[in-house]
């Protein structure tokens, strides 16, 4: 003898049956995105004129065997933003990845299928170019950087945690007898940022390439900075205008 469906039952599997259909009209309909259309897909021989002749910027890998597991995979991550980043750019950057061990070197090559364009360097930045050109950017710098000079090379520490590791970079840049410079975050207040100065690698690039667009740092830092890193709230605010009113 047969089970009889009740009514119920009976609306609940027509009610499914023309879910699943809607479902596959949906997926038919459904068309795929074509990608923007960048200076990098419509003219590849100019995007890579204008790379090589732009400001050069270098990620410093020589941290690695400090980081941990996960950092190596957040780095990893923020090297790969950077890239896309420029990519996009129709004034893009020289970017340089220097100190590359074995390994990192593999998981990139992996990561891009040997595709991206950008130098892969196992030296370090000091055995390649003169020590003259070379320029630190650190938060624990004493100078600021007013703008960004295309026959200088701008290094980003390639670290995640910088609480963990404080001042790696200052000293590294100090015992290399290289300049240091940190970025006029902190002169432009009208950008209302929160002033933990401390950057991801992505953001500090980014920072360079958007200065090197609109050579204006409001505009750099509000199209680069994650929006917990900006705006203060209306009580901190307050607390260090009230602050500045007691040293006046």
């Amino acid at each position: 003898m047969e089970a009889t469906i009740s009514k119920n039952q009976q609306k609940k599997l027509k009610k499914r049956e023309l879910w699943q259909l809607k479902r596959q009209e949906k997926k038919k309909k459904k068309i795929r995105k074509p990608k923007p259309k960048t200076l990098f897909r419509l003219n590849r021989e100019e995007w890579d004129r204008r790379k090589a002749g732009n400001v050069k910027v270098i990620i410093d890998c020589e941290f690695n065997e400090l980081l941990t597991e996960r950092e190596k995979t957040s780095l990893k991550q923020q090297i790969m933003f950077s890239y896309a980043e420029n990519k996009k750019s129709e004034n893009p950057v020289d970017l340089k990845l220097t100190g590359v061990d074995d390994s990192m070197e593999q998981e990139i090559k992996n990561l891009s299928s040997g595709n991206w364009a950008i130098d892969i360097c196992k030296q370090n930045y000091i055995d390649l170019y003169e020590k003259e050109k070379l320029v630190y950017l650190t938060a624990d710098a004493t100078e600021e950087v007013d703008e960004f000079e295309k026959d200088k090379f701008y290094i980003i520490g390639g670290l995640v945690d910088h609480n963990r590791l404080k001042r790696i970079t200052i000293d590294k840049a100090n015992s290399q007898g290289i300049k240091s410079a940190k970025l006029p975050l902190g002169r432009f207040k009208d950008t209302k940022i929160d002033w933990s100065r401390v950057l991801a690698v992505n953001h500090v690039f980014q920072l360079v390439l958007k200065y090197v667009e609109f050579q204006d740092w409001p505009t750099a830092i509000e199209c680069s900075l994650p929006p917990r890193k900006k705006q203060k709230t209306e009580e901190e605010a307050e607390e260090n205008k009230n602050e500045e009113a007691k040293t006046t």
